[in-house]
């Protein structure tokens, strides 16, 4: 059995949740069927679910098993600005400030579910710059 093989029967059996925030990609559409279809996480894709489906469609690939949240709508945000705003209360953020990153940047909102324990890792960088995807783990989740 190769090396790649023993990774993924091992990611299989412990079911992690991986967070995609850069819905509107279509490769990372396609990464989040393709982890589904392999059984190695439990994809879960920030974006409009109407955008993703349709992206899906024209691509001929399934969304069945992606769990996709539009974070502007989400029910969590609340709980997410205010721990934000507890983490950089000394940098000066405020609640509004935080809750603003939160229903504006997916790479924030991402990085909070890995901090309060709603996803197990971020997968970003497909679409932001490496800088703003450092920015929201070194902000969130910290070194």
């Amino acid at each position: 059995m190769s090396f790649l093989v023993k990774i993924r029967e091992k990611a299989r059996t412990v079911g992690k949740r991986v967070v995609l925030p850069e819905g509107t990609d279509e490769r990372v559409i396609t990464a989040a069927a393709k982890i589904v279809e392999l059984g190695v996480a439990k994809p879960i894709v920030l974006g409009h679910k109407e955008d993703m489906e349709r992206v899906a469609n024209d691509l001929g690939i399934s969304l069945k098993g992606v769990e996709i949240i539009e974070i502007a709508k989400s029910d969590r945000v609340d709980a997410y600005a205010t721990k934000f705003a507890e983490l950089r209360a000394k940098k000066g953020m405020t609640y509004e400030k935080a809750r603003e990153i939160m229903t504006k940047d997916p790479n924030f909102y991402g990085a909070m579910m890995v901090k309060m324990g709603d996803a197990d890792a971020m997968v970003s960088g497909s679409d932001s710059p490496t800088a703003d995807v450092l920015r929201a783990g070194l902000q969130v989740i910290g070194t």
